[in-house]
């Protein structure tokens, strides 16, 4: 889990768009790698909220 987190947040520090919903998908991340315990799910979808707000998501097809 450690190591999708670390891949989640390298992707956030290469955005330039940064908003309120990448910072909270920073913060989840940080917080996961830093011990703390949050669903998967719930960084997940701040991670998708981050990227639509980006305008950098693309659609599972």
């Amino acid at each position: 889990m450690a190591a999708t987190m670390r891949g989640a947040l390298e992707q956030l520090k290469r955005w330039t768009r940064r908003g309120p919903r990448w910072h909270k998908a920073v913060t989840l991340c940080l917080s996961d790698l830093e011990g703390d315990p949050i669903d998967p799910q719930v960084v997940r979808k701040a991670f998708e909220a981050a990227a639509k707000e980006a305008k950098m998501y693309l659609s599972p097809e």
